[in-house]
């Protein structure tokens, strides 16, 4: 809980409702949802990349 004591928006209530409906969920759901957050983060720091440096290349490896 301690991450969210330092968010703005976000009631401590409001945050504790969130964990406890997640709670709820299945093991596989929950996995998933933490992965989506997981690429979210990495999607947006990738955009912000490319914003601040628009001449920087980023090689992809396959």
């Amino acid at each position: 809980m301690d991450f969210w004591n330092h968010k703005v928006n976000v009631s401590k209530q409001a945050a504790q409702q969130q964990i406890d409906i997640i709670n709820t969920f299945p093991p596989e759901k929950r996995m998933k949802i933490a992965l989506n957050f997981a690429n979210l983060g990495i999607q947006q720091t990738r955009a912000w990349i490319k914003r601040s440096n628009p001449y920087f290349l980023i090689w992809k490896l396959s």
